[in-house]
């Protein structure tokens, strides 16, 4: 196989030929809408070639209506009467355009040129105005020469002036500049215009088919090889270029993509090595010749560099990680950064950052592989993390966060203003996305990957091509979430992957859940080596950006020849939006609902939002300030990241993250004592913080009682009854409290936020919102709590399933979240609640907390009974590590899946794992309250078995020949089968049926991990006979439920 060939033209594809003078048309576009808009700010009109283009108000926010006339070249031969062509047309049903109501028409004649002008209704009944002739004349009795009839158009039926340039180009009608740029500009662009270019919002957008029979002049088709060069990196002012010019161009091409270093001279020196991007030559109906003269240019063969070698992938809501997996090294996965490998880090953030939206998808599509994006219109990862902080609020508002979770809720939901671009995106949901393949749509997860290849995939050494990819994936994610996210990932990969390797070779493949993956990880790192009857439980709380995921199983040896360790999961659940990033969200709705604040957002007209609508509940909130656009979302922003100078009072400036990354900082008082729960630690430091703002003695003396009680109670009875004597004392002593001037518990936070009003949308800065600590102490705790809560839950039923629920559990913190100090101690605290004489539990923190290599001494020496030299021995290797080589709590993931692709362990458990998320029931009201009560058919499971997709009742109802309609609750926590649980914890969906017939009771049927299909039938075996029956799709989707 030769390795480098020579090259002499480069090569252009149909599509990159089009997209560059689909770029070239709208910067005209650009340019021409420019001039429109100084000309309607100016003069409040613009003038046409022998046209008139009016705007009657003459101000730009307030610009309603304008018309126009063009020359007479037809004849009405009904009554002898010329007009425009276009005219003509216009005035036909159905008229092409939104006509003013009359009231419109009346206040523009009252207010604009009523001399000029007299409005009237033409043969069809639509408003014209005629327009006076040279000798200020009117001809009224008919419409004769010279005067026009001419549509009145309501402006507000063109978004911006690309909109009106796109609507004159369409109708041949030419502005009159004095301006011969302006003038050369639009009089190139309207030649080659024609009915088959497709106008999107006001921009022209091309396809192979639309300018099939186009003919484009010389001075076209130079303009195109320029714009075609232009791509690469070429360009100078003449338009020449040389030999040298196509090899810098070849130097700098990832770098200009993605910032990936620019190759050095010792490429193009040897004839063996070169890059990528003109191989292989070939012939093209569109190429540029290279100059003669100067270096010869070659071309490396991608298939040359395709390496032996898997990337495991941890695709996370904070940050990914990215681990090869060498097959000739296998005892050396190499983590991979994008961007900031001189610094080791190797959790990538999830990020990205959009300025030149349209620039940068007419580069992206226009090329299969490796297209010449540019890195300054599309970043992400670390680059955008550091810029978050620079000051640029344009650049803040169009960064993309949450990106994982925008593929879980599966809806159409966000809008996204680039830095650089008028106009914001509406990002669809990701079903839409794939489904559509519609070239303008944004797909963040595909674009994130695309990026991610360039990073693994590129020339520099000890890289090369990849074409195996295995994914992790959450365990509370559906199945067709996890399939969309792998096949956007797929498609980003593809893109960043040489043309010549083809479609089939690249593998991008989900290979295990999350807590799975770092299951394993943690038993191999923390030395967990099991006799052979031996079995090792194991609990894994991976507490990510996004969710938190559950894992519980067995770790023990495998009888299985070649096989060293065996893995069996027996349950997998998790809490879809209980994350670090979805905790920011919830506490910043928190935050600016409380009363104090909400008269401020109230005042300013700021509105606000927490993604997951089912928390939008608050008492107090009024719906009007509640909103999911873009200005919300950027409020809510704003809070969360805020990380100023001083404010004007000299303070801190802050914003919610701040706290959330320093708990210890700022919320130490909680962790010194942690033999106290949770909750009393939170009483005993808001009456810390009363002593410091209360100065009569005899008060102070009644804290300093309420403090040493606190100190000495252990139970909540006690704490609950002293949490309602503290709430007296502050109520008796409001006055005083109000009054205070220094509140030791407040701080503030001055923002810049967006104001919505019918007339403006506007920024309004130095805008100071007031945080508690205490309440975002207590939010942090509760929602972590929450988790908590859930995680034991399931964990006792998952072992009791198996009947050994005893003995020693080892739960292991995993995730970037949980590096909070309060998950520690409640875990901590959870812990000794539950551990008995039957089972005990052992809390094992993440790998790169400071107290691993203690834990691994005790795993080592005191579990596995090593001795002393080969404890130390092993501590010393691990400690030794390379950062590249050494997994954290978060990378931990990307590891996991590296050794189960050592193919030395057995993995007892399908690794999809597939069951049935929800416990399904029905509302009762027991002791006042309405509580989730499992249906009694499900068992004691509290779910339908899955995948065996068997029928089971769940409704008992009377037969019925009106319309029927039961409602099905749901939900994912497991502590629901205490049977106590209030029926908020569920979600709830209607099934409806036409009737019900004599004896028939209504079945459901698993046939997805969050999906049903429910019949009103006498039996199981009528229900899937009825069920087999439905032929049609859409009849078939009534009987289907849908869980989220």
């Amino acid at each position: 196989m030769e390795k480098t060939v020579e090259v002499t033209s480069i090569s252009f594809t149909d599509k990159e030929y089009v997209k560059a003078l689909e770029t070239l048309l709208n910067q005209s576009i650009d340019f021409i809408a420019e001039k429109l808009d100084e000309e309607l700010i100016s003069d409040g009109y613009i003038s046409l070639q022998n046209n008139l283009v009016v705007n009657f108000t003459g101000t730009r926010s307030k610009r309603k209506f304008f018309l126009y006339e063009s020359d007479c070249e037809e004849q009405n031969p009904q009554n002898g009467i010329k007009f425009d062509k276009h005219i003509a047309k216009s005035l036909e049903n159905p008229f092409i355009g939104i006509w003013p109501l009359e009231d419109q028409i009346k206040k523009i004649s009252e207010t604009y040129h009523s001399d000029c002008f007299i409005f009237t209704e033409n043969e069809i009944g639509n408003s014209t105005v005629l327009i006076k002739n040279e000798d200020n004349a009117w001809i009224n009795d008919e419409w004769k020469t010279p005067a026009y009839p001419v549509p009145v158009y309501n402006i507000e039926g063109f978004s911006n002036t690309k909109t009106l340039t796109a609507f004159l180009l369409s109708n041949k009608l030419v502005p009159d500049f004095d301006d011969p740029s302006f003038e050369d500009t639009f009089s190139k662009i309207n030649k080659i215009f024609t009915k088959s270019f497709k106008i999107d919002g006001g921009r022209i957008v091309l396809s192979e088919a639309s300018i099939k029979d186009l003919k484009l002049n010389d001075e076209w088709e130079e303009l195109i090889n320029r714009q075609l060069l232009k791509g690469m990196g070429i360009e100078n002012p003449d338009g020449s270029f040389t030999a040298d010019d196509v090899k810098k161009a070849l130097k700098e091409s990832d770098f200009k993509r993605a910032e990936i270093p620019v190759y050095n001279e010792a490429y193009f020196a040897d004839e063996t090595q070169w890059l990528w991007d003109l191989y292989p030559p070939k012939e093209a109906r569109h190429q540029v010749e290279i100059p003669p003269g100067g270096i010869k240019i070659r071309a490396h063969n991608p298939n040359d560099d395709v390496k032996n070698s898997i990337i495991a992938i941890d695709f996370g809501t904070s940050s990914t990680v990215v681990v090869e997996y060498d097959r000739r090294h296998p005892d050396e996965p190499r983590q991979i950064c994008v961007g900031k490998a001189d610094e080791g880090k190797y959790e990538n953030p999830t990020l990205m950052l959009i300025k030149k939206y349209g620039d940068f998808l007419a580069s992206y599509y226009s090329k299969k592989a490796r297209p010449n994006t540019k890195w300054d219109n599309l970043m992400v990862s670390h680059a955008v993390k550091e810029r978050m902080g620079n000051g640029d609020d344009n650049e803040f508002k169009a960064i993309v966060s949450h990106i994982k979770q925008w593929a879980a809720e599966n809806e159409s939901n966000l809008s996204i203003k680039p830095a650089n671009e008028e106009d914001p995106i509406l990002l669809k949901s990701l079903s839409e996305v794939l489904n559509q393949e519609n070239e303008s749509n944004l797909n963040p997860i595909e674009i994130y990957a695309y990026f991610l290849g360039l990073f693994i995939n590129n020339r520099h050494a000890g890289y090369g091509i990849h074409l195996n990819y295995q994914l992790s994936y959450p365990a509370t994610y559906n199945k067709d979430v996890v399939d969309y996210i792998v096949k956007s990932f797929w498609k980003g990969i593809r893109k960043s992957i040489p043309e010549e390797i083809s479609d089939d070779k690249i593998i991008v493949e989900k290979k295990v859940s999350e807590p799975e993956a770092y299951a394993v990880m943690a038993m191999k790192k923390y030395g967990f080596e099991p006799e052979k009857e031996e079995k090792v439980k194991y609990a894994i709380f991976d507490f990510g950006g996004g969710t938190s995921d559950f894992a519980y199983g067995y770790w023990s040896r495998s009888d299985k020849k070649g096989k060293q360790f065996k893995i069996e999961t027996i349950d997998i659940s998790g809490e879809q939006y209980l994350g670090g990033e979805n905790i920011l969200d919830g506490l910043a709705f928190e935050v600016f609902s409380e009363p104090k604040n909400l008269e401020i957002m109230k005042q300013y007209n700021c509105k606000f939002y927490y993604g997951i609508e089912k928390k939008q509940v608050k008492k107090g909130v009024p719906r009007q300030y509640l909103a999911s656009n873009y200005y919300a979302r950027s409020n809510m922003t704003s809070l969360i990241e805020l990380n100023g100078e001083k404010d004007d009072e000299g303070n801190e400036n802050k914003g919610l993250r701040e706290y959330w990354e320093n708990q210890e900082k700022y919320f130490q008082d909680y962790f010194s004592n942690t033999e106290k729960s949770n909750d009393m630690m939170i009483l005993i430091h808001e009456i810390l913080v009363l002593l410091q703002l209360i100065t009569e003695e005899k008060a102070k003396k009644e804290l300093e009682d309420y403090l040493e009680r606190a100190k000495n109670f252990n139970n909540e009875l006690e704490r609950k009854m002293l949490a309602q004597q503290v709430a007296v004392f502050k109520k008796n002593h409001k006055d005083v409290l109000t009054n205070t001037a220094e509140n030791t518990d407040e701080v503030t936070a001055q923002l810049v936020l967006w104001s919505e009003t019918e007339d403006a949308v506007t920024q309004v800065p130095k805008i100071t919102i007031t945080l508690s600590k205490k309440m975002m102490y207590k939010y942090f705790s509760d929602s972590i709590k929450e988790g908590i809560d859930s995680f034991f839950s399931a964990l006792k039923t998952a072992f009791a399933k198996k009947n050994d629920y005893n003995g020693r559990i080892n739960i292991f913190l995993a995730g970037n979240a949980s590096k909070s100090p309060i998950l520690r101690n409640l875990m901590e605290e959870r812990i000794r609640k539950e551990s008995n004489e039957n089972v005990s539990f052992e809390l094992f923190n993440r790998f790169d907390s400071p107290d691993y290599e203690e834990k691994l001494r005790h795993v080592l020496k005191d579990i596995q009974g090593w001795d002393d030299e080969d404890v130390e021995g092993m501590i010393v290797s691990e400690r030794n590590k390379s950062k590249e080589f050494q997994p954290t709590g978060k990378t931990g993931v990307a590891f996991g899946i590296v050794e189960m692709l050592k193919d030395k362990i057995e993995i007892a458990t399908d690794t999809e794992l597939e069951y049935f998320k929800f416990y399904l029931g029905d509302v009762e009201t027991i002791r006042g309250r309405d509580r989730f009560i499992p249906f009694e058919t499900l068992g004691e499971e509290g779910k339908p078995s899955y995948p065996s997709q068997e029928w089971v009742q769940i409704f008992d109802v009377e037969d019925s020949t009106e319309p029927v309609s039961k409602t099905l609750y749901y939900t994912s926590k497991a502590d629901c089968m205490d049977r106590m649980q209030p029926i908020s914890i569920a979600n709830a969906i209607p099934l409806d049926f036409p009737c019900i017939g004599k004896g028939q009771q209504i079945y459901i049927k698993v046939i997805g991990n969050d999906k049903i299909v429910y019949m009103a039938a006498q039996s199981p075996e009528e229900a899937e006979e009825m069920l087999n029956h439905i032929t049609d799709v859409a009849e078939k989707e009534k009987h289907t439920a849908y869980l989220k």
